[in-house]
């Protein structure tokens, strides 16, 4: 993960070498938008605070990932001081007190598959790979929790032999 995260706040948050006062918003405010659009600019106020004005996408995609790489950091934490434990003892200490429901060796997965997912969402700038793997687990907790819905999966059912359309 430092990998991944160093090469992403490097990506995001380094200088872009485009820097310009507060007041060139007024007067320049073409160049200054344009050049967001390229990467993120540097703003200072006449106060000597900085700003920065960058691609929506490219920031809510970077907040996101910041917002994720610390909810491993904290599942991690806690699963590192106790993965002795059932999970129901200590995941309400996590973001993900869904998993509650599972047992030792499905939380296991869970934190195996957390790490490659975020990494190949990251190589493809969309988030939505993981946070769907996230959605998939959640769902399946609710599922577990819903007694008529997992005694339903649980009845024997009838099988239909299929053929191949001729």
């Amino acid at each position: 993960m430092t990998r991944t995260a160093a090469f992403t706040s490097e990506m995001m948050f380094a200088p872009s070498g485009t820097a310009f006062r507060g007041s060139d918003l007024q007067r320049q405010y073409r160049n200054v938008l344009d050049a967001a659009r390229v990467s993120p600019v540097q703003v200072t106020d006449s106060d000597g605070h900085r700003l920065v004005i960058a691609d929506w996408d490219e920031v809510k995609f970077a907040w996101t990932f910041l917002r994720m790489t610390d909810a491993i950091a904290q599942f991690h934490a806690a699963w590192a001081a106790h993965n002795e434990d059932p999970p129901a003892a200590w995941v309400s200490m996590t973001p993900f007190p869904f998993l509650a429901v599972f047992d030792s060796e499905d939380v296991k997965e869970f934190s195996d598959e957390l790490i490659p997912y975020l990494e190949e969402s990251v190589r493809r700038r969309d988030l939505t790979g993981f946070l769907g793997n996230l959605r998939a687990w959640e769902s399946s907790a609710e599922t577990y929790n819903d007694e008529a819905m997992l005694a339903q999966m649980n009845e024997p059912s009838e099988h239909v032999a299929l053929s191949r359309p001729a």
